[in-house]
């Protein structure tokens, strides 16, 4: 099983473990550290509010990307 978790670095704590992760990122391959844009975290909501809703808003999603 794989986890994802979430660390805003912008806190103390948030700080301190992104420095713990990617030491212990270092020395195994297991664990992995890596970003996430902004795009990814609005897709993901977006995602979830479809789930809930049961409706997707293909259009709000194609503008957001300026495509058409």
């Amino acid at each position: 099983m794989k986890y994802t978790i979430t660390i805003d670095d912008n806190t103390k704590a948030g700080s301190s473990l992104l420095e713990i992760a990617k030491g212990i990122a270092k020395n195994y391959k297991s664990v992995k550290v890596s970003k996430i844009s902004e795009e990814d975290e609005w897709i993901a909501s977006e995602i979830d509010k479809s789930i809930k809703t049961g409706k997707a808003d293909k259009q709000k999603v194609l503008s957001r990307f300026n495509i058409q």
